[in-house]
C-alpha cells in the first residue's frame, strides 16, 4: 500500500490517497478537455474509501456528460481545483493524478476516449489505446474487478 499526498492549486483542501490505484486512464474526451483546459486528464481510479480529506472542505459538482451519464466533481471551493470525480460506479473516486504531490509520477495504464485526442498528442507505441471506454470486463485483471466490486459493496452496506 502506497501513501500518496494531493491538495488543491492554493493548499487549502489537502488528501490522502491509501491505495495504489486499480487503473489509471489518460481520458482525451472533449469534456475533460474543456473542464480542465488541456489535451487530456489523469484520473487514478481508487476506492472512495481510501482517500481521505486532511485539510479543508470540497465542493461538489454535478456536471452533464456526452454519454448522459452521472458525473460529480470535487473541487476546493477556494481555487476550483477539480480534486477526484465520481461516475456510474459507486464507491469509487478518479482522482486527478496530478494533484498528488509526492511520489512517483502515475502514468496512463490506459487512453480512453482518443477519437478527439488532440492532434499534437502523439502517444507511445506500447500505450492501450481505445477510441471510446472500453469493456472493463476484457482489460481489468481479476484482482482489479475485486476491488471494484468490495467498492461498491461497501457503499450497499
Amino acid at each position: 500500500m502506497t501513501l500518496r499526498q494531493g491538495r488543491c492549486h492554493c493548499g487549502t483542501a489537502r488528501f490522502e490517497m491509501q491505495r495504489d490505484p486499480i487503473i489509471v486512464h489518460a481520458c482525451h474526451c472533449r469534456d475533460c478537455q474543456v473542464q480542465s483546459g488541456g489535451v487530456f486528464v489523469v484520473n487514478a481510479v481508487v476506492e472512495a474509501q481510501a482517500v481521505t480529506l486532511t485539510a479543508g472542505r470540497i465542493q461538489s459538482q454535478a456536471m452533464a456528460t456526452q454519454s448522459g451519464g452521472r458525473h460529480v466533481i470535487h473541487r476546493c471551493p477556494a481555487c476550483h481545483t477539480a480534486l477526484w470525480s465520481e461516475y456510474s460506479t459507486p464507491g469509487v473516486y478518479f482522482v486527478r493524478a496530478l494533484t498528488l504531490v509526492d511520489g512517483e509520477p502515475l502514468m496512463p495504464d490506459v487512453h480512453i476516449f482518443t477519437r478527439s485526442r488532440h492532434p499534437a498528442v502523439c502517444l507511445p507505441d506500447e500505450a492501450r489505446i481505445f477510441e471510446g471506454f472500453y469493456d472493463p470486463r476484457e482489460v481489468w485483471t481479476d484482482a482489479m474487478k475485486a476491488r471494484v466490486k468490495a467498492a461498491r459493496d461497501a457503499v450497499a452496506d
